[in-house]
């Protein structure tokens, strides 16, 4: 792959399932982790959640930036992973917002 970036990304997804991100999320809610995911691009944003709860999350503790998303894409490849991480942020922010246990 020979990009850094993209290589630490393609390392978080190869330890999310990417296809079921709400079972990922339902196992760290269970496990006590209530944080959202997070992704950089020209700014920090928190796909799945509705504005005024990222205004209050951006401020906190209650998020983990996924490794390797960034505005600055070096190659097809690094897009490619920085859409999948935007897909499973997404959907893994819904389900943990749904669980009512983030406390925005």
């Amino acid at each position: 792959m020979e990009n850094p970036m993209a290589e630490t990304l393609q390392r978080e997804i190869d330890s999310f399932d990417v296809a079921q991100p709400e079972e990922d999320a339902r196992r760290n809610i269970a496990a006590g982790d209530h944080r959202v995911l997070a992704v950089q691009g020209y700014g920090i944003s928190f796909p799945g959640l509705p504005n005024d709860a990222q205004l209050s999350i951006a401020d906190s503790d209650k998020f983990r930036l996924i490794q390797g998303t960034t505005d600055f894409v070096v190659g097809e490849k690094h897009r490619e992973l920085i859409h999948i991480a935007h897909r499973y942020a997404e959907r893994y922010n819904s389900y943990v917002l749904a669980s009512g246990t983030l406390g925005v």
